[in-house]
């Protein structure tokens, strides 16, 4: 059922099961799983389902006093970076997906806070559904099944210290529009447009949350009362709404150790290396195949469904180097007409090209990193309010000599491996920079400002994402990382949220 909440009145009490607080990756997620269950859903966005309000987007807005935060070359904003609508920043992601490592959920003595409280093998049995979610093919990450089945051909360095990892791509998938019709359907389920939560409601000496108070950018408040909520809104606007929460625990909710908002990460994004091959030696493995299932090869994919490898450096070589993670994928290096900077390569002109054909023959890595967690960065409240009246987001985002060494070491490292193999050269700036001076950009992935624990002296929420000092209060979406990982955060988002969905069906509902 949909509901508009400028048709409700002030004063109006929704009364439900489930309190689902964001409608985007996560948020959906949960309510699709929930859907038809016999749990009643309510559901409450801020936005709308078509497009964007500008008044409703700039809620978002705020300021980053940390590292600068560009994309494409061009300044981002915590207004810009977000999509406040229906679908959350699937209205505008690229698709990439990737399952973290087993190795990202271990305590890693080189890597100050790592270590999740729960292993991998908790969350990969909710992978393959995510995938289907998100509209991606078969649960297979090795590149043997991609390479066997759709003729991608061999990978230029797979051994001990240097994988090629797979990453696969959907259309990208838009939430919004894939389940608007059936959560709008489901007879269990209301999801409330244009509802900002504006406070999570708790008494005096109590662990429960009593009740969320709701309201539109015109006036019209009202309440939800729940058995269990579950706070989906993003890396930045959870803690913002955890800190905010503050009229009756004056540091916020979940926040008696002075946790929420600190291990604030992001993916750097580095242009880095340049690689010239060997003769007639092929990267077609490596490059995004968007309409690979449209030739007829290998089984049925979703439609627009890809698959590409990338270098990786082995769990085993990250562990002997004490390494970050990092994943480095290539563009051709031929420049973009009147830009000057790389391109990424026709796919229609390489579906042409037959596996093992000569290559372009010039490669430029563009890496994607791990952020060590630091409590230094940070999501806090700054004096400005919105128009709802709540303090707005600030940002200090930092970015450390150990996340940028870390690139430039595996970097190396692949760059070895490709002599040994006889692949060909990277060229690999040796020199080394100052942070502050390094061409740095984001991938738009906000994860850890509540980060999971098992203590809460270590973390905000538990091992089934759990506010420890709210029972009845969940977080859903990638703030709740220990740690990042190299893998793009959206498929793990949603595994993560089916798992909190299994985990309310079956043990609090």
């Amino acid at each position: 059922m949909l509901l508009d909440a400028h048709d409700l009145a002030t004063g109006d009490e929704l009364r439900t099961d489930v309190c689902i607080i964001g409608a985007g990756a996560a948020g959906i997620a949960i309510a699709m799983d929930l859907a038809g269950s016999g749990h009643d859903v309510v559901v409450l966005e801020s936005g709308g389902l078509d497009g964007l309000d500008p008044q409703t987007q700039d809620l978002y807005a705020g300021e980053n006093v940390g590292h600068p935060m560009v994309m494409a070359e061009a300044d981002m904003h915590l207004d810009t970076v977000r999509i406040r609508a229906f679908g959350g920043s699937t209205n505008h992601w690229s698709g990439l997906c990737r399952p973290l490592d087993p190795e990202d959920f271990e305590q890693r003595p080189w890597i100050p806070n790592s270590g999740w409280p729960i292993a991998f093998g908790d969350v990969e049995p909710y992978y393959p559904a995510a995938q289907g979610l998100l509209g991606l093919g078969p649960y297979d990450y090795d590149w043997r099944y991609w390479s066997d089945n759709y003729g991608l051909g061999e990978p230029l360095v797979d051994d001990d210290v240097v994988e090629t990892v797979t990453y696969q791509m959907s259309e990208p998938i838009r939430m919004s529009q894939a389940y608007r019709d059936d959560l709008v359907d489901a007879d269990n389920v209301r999801l409330v447009i244009w509802a900002n939560v504006t406070n999570l409601d708790i008494a005096p000496e109590s662990d429960l949350l009593d009740s969320v108070s709701v309201s539109t950018l015109d006036g019209t408040t009202f309440t939800v009362v729940a058995t269990a909520y579950v706070l989906a809104t993003g890396g930045i606007e959870v803690p913002r709404m955890l800190l905010a929460s503050n009229d009756v625990r004056r540091a916020g909710l979940g926040n008696q150790h002075d946790l929420v908002g600190r291990y604030f990460m992001e993916h750097p994004h580095v242009m880095r290396g340049l690689v010239v091959l060997e003769g007639e030696v092929s990267a077609y493995l490596y490059y995004g195949h968007r309409e690979i299932s449209e030739q007829g090869i290998g089984p049925p994919l979703p439609p627009m469904a890809t698959a590409h490898g990338a270098f990786a450096v082995t769990p085993e070589g990250r562990a002997t180097h004490e390494l970050l993670g990092a994943a480095f994928t290539v563009r051709t290096a031929l420049p973009d007409a009147g830009s000057g900077t790389p391109a990424a390569p026709d796919v229609t002109e390489l579906l042409d090209v037959e596996a093992g054909a000569p290559s372009a023959g010039r490669l430029q890595l563009w890496a994607r990193g791990e952020q060590a967690p630091d409590p230094a960065s940070r999501v806090t409240l700054s004096a400005e309010r919105d128009a709802l009246g709540i303090r707005r987001a600030q940002l200090d985002w930092r970015v450390s000599d150990q996340d940028i060494d870390s690139i430039h070491r595996s970097l190396v490292l692949v760059a070895n491996r490709f002599g040994t193999h006889r692949k060909g050269r990277v060229q690999v700036e040796q020199d080394s920079q100052p942070v502050a001076d390094w061409p740095v950009e984001i991938g738009g992935h906000h994860m850890g400002t509540t980060r999971m624990a098992e203590e809460p002296r270590r973390g905000v929420v538990d091992a089934n994402c759990r506010v420890h000092d709210v029972a009845n209060l969940y977080v859903a979406g990638s703030s709740v990382f220990t740690t990042s990982g190299y893998a793009n955060p959206t498929l793990t988002i949603v595994a993560l949220a089916l798992r909190l969905s299994d985990h309310l069906r079956n043990q609090v509902l």
